[in-house]
């Protein structure tokens, strides 16, 4: 079984679509441009343009972000099968953290017109494809707000508690309007 076929039966379900997809996906994961990563390389750097979606198929990934005071803070490590950097793509917004290869890396990459073809697509691997994104950024904003949660449920400050429910609120899609 191939590395793409194994990354798309993994992506779907860990966002809760179906593996009647997989072959959809499969092929949009095999034809980005596979690149391989040595320990240390990076892969995407923190404020430059988004240019690139990344499939990571072997390997680890470290995501660092710098704080409000410039002091690089590692954020997360990322394992194969998984799927990043497309909220630059889909927003049009800088990156929003360096990602640097752990470990020898495969990743697959989406340039941004292959990723704007398969979006604009009408058919099977565009409608896939959509969901997936959607899936993705759902699952982002429930797990973003389910930690806002815990650190207002452990800060017992008074500020910081109506600042963390405040963005808890947006979150959820609750935002003021002006």
């Amino acid at each position: 079984m191939s590395r793409t076929l194994i990354a798309a039966r993994y992506l779907l379900a860990a966002h809760g679509l179906g593996p009647e997809l997989e072959n959809e996906l499969d092929a949009i994961i095999s034809a980005c441009f596979s690149h391989h990563a040595d320990p240390g390389d990076m892969l995407c750097l923190e404020s430059a343009p988004a240019q690139d979606l990344y499939f990571l198929l072997e390997g680890r990934v470290q995501v660092r972000m710098r704080d409000y005071l410039g002091v690089e803070q590692d954020l997360a490590v990322l394992h194969a099968p998984t799927m990043f950097g497309h909220m630059g793509l889909i927003d049009g917004s800088v990156r929003s953290a360096s990602c640097l290869a752990l470990d020898r890396a495969r990743v697959n990459i989406m340039n941004r017109e292959h990723y704007q073809r398969i979006v604009d697509d009408p058919g099977p691997e565009g409608d896939m494809f959509r969901r997936l994104l959607l899936a993705a950024m759902s699952r982002q904003l429930s797990q973003g707000n389910t930690a806002l949660q815990r650190l207002l449920a452990q800060d017992k400050q008074d500020d910081h508690t109506r600042a963390l429910g405040r963005i808890t609120g947006t979150l959820e899609g609750w935002e003021q309007q002006r």
